[in-house]
């Protein structure tokens, strides 16, 4: 369920459907833990599809943030608090359509979550377990879910004849599309994309204890798969992708002189000052004190370069 997705009037039957539609905000909007009771307790029954348009967004789901690139649908299960918040420059909007399964008939009660509502609605997945990981979006690259959310937004801004039959044709096959690729994720034919999203989390998480063990909770997949995969993938495996990572950002602090060495090994996730020294020097080529000292007459030169170049252009005159 999604935050202010609460207002507006309720469709037929009273409370199967509601819709919003709103900015993302610029930061993270956080709760009281007696303020997501309620939430949860107000919408306790009903999934949100949510679509984010005009630029990418941070999603947080019950505190798990991962990034949502433009035009991605998201999908948050019953009890579930989702938020969003601004990522990048571009404003971005996002479009919620909150439905309960009850929508689609009488649902049997073995339906605890949306995965197994999405079989009963769609009928896919015929004795397989299907767990949507954490950090799940679809990416809409023919532009037929933006059409079905907004044109779910208008039947329910407007009211006109038969707008709830509609909207749960629009739902039915918004569910359908995730099926379909669903079906590709079980059939494991979208590995690429599983190494991106665990890319994506890394860049905003790195600075934490992330753990192959950790990851392979987060993504349903066991640790030597994704292990497997980031080796296919980028060349490397996934520690030594997370120490170039960290490498790489520590060189942006470096920089700056009121950080001490040690305070930077801390602020890019490494615990211990030597191991961080020995990392930087194997991926920079020097020590972390050298590149400072280096970057510091680089700046120098280019400085002296520039005031030559101001002296060479008074001369003309």
């Amino acid at each position: 369920m999604i935050e202010g997705g609460v207002s507006g009037e309720f469709l037929y039957n009273h409370d199967k459907i509601r819709i919003s539609r709103e900015k993302v905000k610029d930061s993270e909007i956080s709760f009281t833990e007696r303020e997501i009771h309620n939430i949860k307790e107000t919408l306790s029954n009903f999934y949100s599809l949510c679509y984010i348009e005009n630029g990418g967004a941070i999603a947080i789901i019950d505190g798990y943030e991962f990034k949502v690139p433009e035009n991605s649908l998201v999908i948050a299960d019953k009890y579930e608090v989702i938020a969003f918040k601004k990522y990048g420059t571009c404003m971005a909007r996002r479009i919620a359509v909150d439905f309960k399964p009850e929508l689609f008939g009488r649902c049997d009660k073995k339906e605890k979550d949306f995965n197994e509502t999405l079989k009963h609605v769609v009928g896919s997945f015929e004795n397989v377990k299907v767990d949507i990981p954490k950090g799940y979006y679809l990416k809409d690259k023919s532009g037929r879910l933006k059409y079905l959310f907004e044109n779910s937004d208008e039947e329910y801004k407007e009211r006109k004849l038969n707008y709830a039959d509609i909207i749960k044709g629009n739902i039915y096959a918004i569910l359908t599309e995730v099926a379909r690729d669903l079906d590709c994720f079980v059939n494991a034919s979208i590995k690429v994309d599983l190494v991106q999203r665990i890319v994506d989390y890394t860049e905003l998480h790195y600075r934490e204890n992330l753990t192959i063990e950790a990851l392979a909770y987060m993504f349903n997949y066991s640790g030597s798969y994704i292990t497997k995969m980031f080796k296919k993938e980028l060349g490397m495996t996934y520690a030594e992708y997370l120490r170039q990572k960290r490498i790489y950002a520590a060189c942006n602090l470096v920089n700056k002189e009121n950080f001490k060495v040690k305070e930077i090994a801390k602020l890019v996730g490494f615990n211990d000052t030597a191991h961080f020294v020995k990392c930087f020097e194997k991926y920079v080529g020097m020590s972390p004190s050298a590149y400072r000292l280096n970057m510091r007459e680089a700046k120098q030169w280019f400085i002296g370069l520039k005031d030559l170049k101001a002296q060479k252009d008074i001369s003309q005159f």
